[in-house]
């Protein structure tokens, strides 16, 4: 009878530890995704920052835009 007691509290334990192990695993991949898309975003962001000042730049050196107004336009992008 105490035999069997103790082999229940030991699958009781051994399926606490199996929960506790998958459950840091399934923290492990989120903390490492969420740095990864952390990672990602910022150089798509100054890619997008860099390609918006080139076009400002292509605009203004056509004589598309006034130097007042490119000016305006590049502070207005490098706030943002």
């Amino acid at each position: 009878m105490i035999n069997i007691i103790y082999v229940i509290i030991a699958l009781i334990l051994a399926f606490v530890v199996f929960i506790a192990l998958r459950a840091i695993n399934i923290g492990i991949k989120a903390k490492n995704k969420n740095y990864i898309d952390k990672v990602g975003t910022p150089s798509k962001k100054n890619n997008d920052l860099t390609q918006k000042l080139e076009n400002l730049s292509k605009l203004y050196k056509s004589g598309s835009i006034t130097e007042e107004e490119y000016k305006l336009a590049k502070k207005k992008i490098l706030e943002f």
